[in-house]
């Protein structure tokens, strides 16, 4: 089954490359929160010594303006200048554990806490809060630090919130680049293909590898090596198609030289002996073609049979008994003369 190498490698990447940014993106999700936390922990125990400060500095809890039930309650409203998360902590100073002597809008008139100094968990009108206790040297003020858990978990949702947003922006993105990339890369098989594509049918030189990256240069070069033994392969056939022609054509002609003299002979001789000739010749061409189609079974890269010694004696006497009729037609004698059994390298047959 074919597929799409783009495809594939799309679908490999993206995955890996979600899984990544998914994990780090709970790394950095969870640090974050662990950051806030810390930050807004280190903001709670900073506001609650900047308000026994004051108080030991010159708040005066006998104020005659101030009767024991009452208390001074800080408004919080500033108008456009709001911030968002202006009201996160609430805010109480107590005389001992029972006179509130201040105390911010959002904070109730009860105690936040009854536990002792430090962090604790509250649940303070059926909502849990993150209170923070400190009392100061001698023991006379009390501050609570308040701060709703919805505002923590409210500015984790934003970051959640981003991040995911981050993450459906990012990812059509990614995914984009990643399609154009593999492309990219992919281009120089595009070009072998098109080069192919365009290339006759008898041109069988070899491909461009210059610009072919590394991993696809051995698929190029064994195409050039089929491409070369392809073209011996056709060499070889043209080779054998003219070499059959030329050993034919003279075993032909001597057939039809022969069968015109028997058909003119008057004698019985001299037609028993052109019959006899044309015997001769059709059995020297079954050998012949015989040759031919071995030749034709071979191997382009193996070459030709091996040569060996031919009697150059017997190759003329067989030329000279195949050319007599034709050369006492035309009153022709054929003399050979040859010395005592020369030998050369060739194929006997």
């Amino acid at each position: 089954m074919n597929y799409s190498l783009r495809k594939v490698l799309l679908c490999t990447l993206l995955p890996t490359v979600t899984l990544i940014w998914g994990g780090t993106a709970a790394l950095s999700y969870r640090d974050a929160r662990n950051e806030i936390a810390e930050l807004l922990d280190a903001e709670m125990a900073q506001s609650a010594r900047f308000l026994l400060t004051l108080a030991d500095s010159g708040f005066n809890p006998d104020n005659p303006a101030l009767t024991a039930s009452e208390h001074i309650v800080l408004s919080s409203d500033a108008g456009e200048l709001e911030h968002q998360y202006e009201k996160k902590l609430a805010r109480q100073l107590w005389l001992g554990h029972e006179r509130l002597l201040l105390r911010t809008e959002d904070a109730p008139q009860q105690p936040l806490s009854n536990a002792g100094n430090g962090y604790s968990l509250e649940t303070v009108s059926a909502n849990t809060w993150h209170i923070y206790s400190q009392t100061d040297a001698t023991g006379r003020f009390i501050v609570h630090i308040g701060q709703s858990a919805d505002v923590r978990q409210k500015i984790t949702d934003d970051i959640t919130r981003d991040l995911l947003l981050q993450y459906l922006v990012g990812m059509p993105l990614i995914a984009a680049l990643i399609w154009f990339c593999v492309g990219y890369v992919l281009r120089p098989l595009g070009s072998l293909v098109r080069e192919v594509e365009q290339r006759e049918d008898q041109l069988l030189t070899p491909l461009h590898v210059e610009h072919v990256p590394r991993e696809v240069k051995p698929l190029a070069d064994a195409f050039n090596t089929l491409l070369d033994r392809l073209a011996q392969v056709f060499d070889h056939e043209r080779r054998f198609t003219a070499d059959a022609a030329h050993e034919l054509r003279t075993p032909l002609a001597g057939i039809k030289t022969q069968a015109d003299v028997a058909l003119r002979a008057t004698e019985a001789g001299i037609r028993d002996n052109a019959l006899q000739q044309i015997k001769n010749g059709v059995e020297r061409m079954d050998h012949l073609v015989g040759q031919l189609l071995t030749l034709a079974r071979l191997d382009p890269e193996t070459g030709l049979l091996t040569p060996k010694p031919v009697d150059l004696d017997k190759v003329l006497r067989f030329a000279k008994k195949e050319l007599d009729v034709l050369a006492r037609q035309k009153s022709i004698q054929i003399q050979t003369r040859c010395q005592a059994h020369p030998a050369v390298k060739g194929h006997p047959h």
